[in-house]
């Protein structure tokens, strides 16, 4: 059985732009990263000021800016914006590429009015550290990486404060009042103490006349494609063009930046940008493969199948050993036999090709880990190869023990082998990377059904419905459950009715997906009539189920069982005739057709013939063999009447029923103190019908 993920195209098409870069992607940063010297950041304010108002030069404030770089021997290159009400300097580079320092004038007065003056230069110094640092440029990872950015800007603050003249106290104060000793795990700024002995470090490295690492002298093409492939590396989509723009305004001419912006924006599902950077990139360098096969990658995911294949041929022809493009040609050649399963011979073709073009790129490079995957999904899918499939999964994951779409694919192969226990490790493990993937708690599921576990399986189909899988399977699993957790408990009538109404609510669904999903109407009709009393309606359902599957022995006696509640007596004996006959080895089958024979049919000769066959069988038991003592006795065979019913005592002394029929028998007979024996016993045992005989035969 073939399983595969259903938008696995569009999946990796993403991963191979990132394996061509190595482009580690693992979050979202916003498009403005901005450094405070404070936790106090009132992003809002400084976003509607920089919307509401002009930006005002502080005369003071410039000068303190240059009397910090002074010692550097830099230029002043930021904009210095006073913004009110937002109580705290902010280091910033907007999308324009411009860096900015923005703070509040009071918020500045306050920490020099209660330290010194020299605190308000600290401050300054700090948000100046986080610019020639590059901390705005490239954003953070997450709050550790956050964290330790104010700490390399606190330590450009002390190294600046020496060389000024203050002291270490003085350029400790303004820290010392604006921060705390708290628990900074959950903090974008580290705590107090951490912050002064940053501070004092960088200090003393320029009381020892030491450099501060990092520090750069202003802004090079080098310098922003640097920036912006840090920026890509942290998903800062938004921040790495603003960075590639830059450089290629320093220097429109070098293909690098085009690409690697071309790369950001097809990350961004920008495609036509990506194919005009690519484009531009090719015209700048005419040699550059990984420019023509990314092209390449780009034109197919905008449907451009001939210009895709022309790209990767290109790659070749000027490159025969780069792997990454046989690795893309077989992505291509896989794709397009997908698109042509209808016609063997097209499709079988485009599978070798494909099978050729990722062997090549596994023979070049055999560290792609994907090159590895994609094959073992072709294995898999097209040529039903599962077991070798699993070693090129395996060989994936040798590579990368992170790479999850090889736990996800190998959990497959392993379960079309029947090796279910061993694919549940491999989805738990695919799962913990992506826990919103429907398919793999479908298959999860499927997995678990074949192994019993029906509470597991439950849960992980109402997962696959939970993140909108549109799988009529599914419902159908989950409502076959509750149904047979609901017979299971019949015992506690209030637990089975919830799992009956649960199976139905899940069977509709299913069927509301697929209307020919077979299956769902037998045990929808199962429990419209076990749990719902609704014969009519599993009626209709066990019709529509067997027009499909014709030899169906139980469908036939349920619908047989469905048109005795609805008094249909001859339409039920034919299926109760079609289902033994489809299975003759069924004493049930049987004895409803006996009893609908003699009950409702008055056929005590046909009915005779069914307990017959039941008992030759060697499973009759104590109710068989009252029913056909009866059916003796009414047919005139009172001896052998007489002997089933006292047999039928023997299996069960406790059968009211036989006493009372057996003492009847023997009162039409004119043994009435013999039948007054009977009688009384079957009055005993709580047969109300007895007590009127009695006062009638018995004195």
């Amino acid at each position: 059985m073939g399983i595969y993920v259903m938008k696995a195209n569009l999946l990796l098409l993403i991963i191979f732009i990132i394996l061509a870069f190595r482009v580690d992607a693992q979050r979202k940063h916003e498009n403005i990263f901005f450094c405070g010297y404070t936790t106090n950041t009132n992003a809002d304010a400084l976003c509607n000021y920089f919307q509401s108002s002009a930006i005002l030069p502080n005369k003071s404030a410039e000068n303190a800016v240059d009397k910090i770089l002074a010692p550097l021997g830099l230029p002043r290159n930021f904009v210095l914006v006073s913004c009110p009400k937002i109580n705290n300097a902010i280091a910033i580079t907007p999308s324009d590429g411009i860096r900015y320092i923005v703070y509040d004038n009071e918020f500045m007065k306050q920490i020099d009015q209660s330290t010194t003056n020299w605190s308000s230069t600290s401050i300054l110094a700090h948000e100046i550290g986080h610019h020639l640092s590059g901390h705005t440029l490239i954003g953070s990872k997450d709050l550790h990486d956050h964290r330790i950015k104010e700490l390399e800007a606190d330590e450009f603050s002390g190294f600046i404060l020496f060389k000024m003249g203050a002291t270490l106290e003085q350029a400790q104060a303004a820290i010392n009042k604006a921060s705390t000793d708290h628990d900074d795990t959950y903090s974008t700024h580290p705590n107090r103490k951490k912050r002064l002995d940053a501070i004092a470090k960088g200090y003393q490295k320029a009381k020892s006349q030491q450099k501060i690492n990092g520090i750069d002298d202003g802004p090079t093409f080098e310098n922003y494609l640097s920036l912006g492939i840090k920026a890509m590396d942290n998903q800062a989509y938004e921040i790495a063009i603003v960075n590639f723009n830059n450089a290629i305004a320093f220097n429109p001419k070098n293909s690098i930046a085009f690409e690697r912006r071309a790369i950001v924006k097809s990350l961004m599902r920008d495609e036509p940008g990506a194919l005009a950077d690519y484009t531009k990139a090719i015209e700048l360098d005419p040699t550059n493969v990984s420019s023509y096969t990314n092209r390449g990658i780009s034109k197919a995911r905008l449907s451009d199948d001939k210009g895709a294949l022309n790209d990767y041929t290109k790659a070749l022809q000027i490159d025969p050993y780069y792997d990454f493009a046989y690795y893309n040609l077989g992505i291509y050649y896989a794709r397009k036999g997908y698109e042509n399963e209808g016609d063997n011979k097209i499709s079988n073709d485009y599978y070798s090709k494909a099978l050729n073009n990722l062997n090549k790129s596994i023979e070049l490079n055999s560290n792609n880990q994907y090159a590895f995957v994609t094959r073992g999904k072709l294995k898999a899918k097209a040529y039903s190869d599962h077991f070798s499939a699993i070693k090129d999964f395996d060989s994936a994951l040798s590579i990368d023990s992170k790479c999850y779409e090889a736990y996800y694919e190998r959990g497959n192969s392993k379960y079309s082998t029947n090796n279910f226990s061993d694919a549940i490790p491999d989805y738990d493990k695919f799962l913990k990377s992506d826990p919103y993937h429907a398919y793999a708690y479908y298959f999860r599921g499927l997995s678990r059904e074949k192994l019993n576990d029906y509470p597991g399986l439950i849960s992980d189909f109402k997962k696959a419905i939970e993140n909108e899988i549109d799988n009529a399977g599914a419902y159908y699993m989950v409502g076959w459950s509750y149904a047979s957790e609901g017979d299971q408990t019949r015992d506690n009538e209030k637990v089975s009715k919830d799992k009956f109404n649960k199976a139905l609510e899940y069977l509709n669904k299913c069927l509301e997906l697929d209307s020919k999903y077979t299956i769902a109407y037998y045990y929808r009709g199962m429990v419209k009539a076990d749990a719902k009393n609704d014969s009519k309606g599993a009626l209709e359902d066990f019709n529509v189920f067997l027009t499909s599957v014709k030899d169906s022995p139980d469908a036939y006696f349920r619908r047989g069982l469905c048109k005795v509640d609805l008094s249909d007596f001859k339409g039920a004996v034919k299926d109760f005739d079609k289902a033994i006959e489809l299975d003759p080895s069924m004493p049930n089958y049987y004895y409803n057709r006996g009893t609908v024979k003699q009950f409702d049919l008055m056929d005590n000769s046909g009915a005779l013939q069914d307990y017959n066959k039941i008992i030759e069988t060697g499973q009759g038991d104590f109710a068989i063999y009252y029913l056909r003592g009866r059916v003796k006795a009414e047919l005139g065979d009172i001896k052998g009447g007489l002997s089933d019913l006292d047999y039928s005592i023997k299996l069960n002394s406790e059968s009211s029923e036989s006493y009372f029929t057996k003492g009847m028998i023997l009162g039409q007979q004119g043994n009435s103190t013999k039948a007054c024996e009977q009688l009384k016993k079957a009055a005993e045992l709580g047969h109300e019908d007895a007590l009127i005989k009695i006062k009638e035969l018995c004195n």
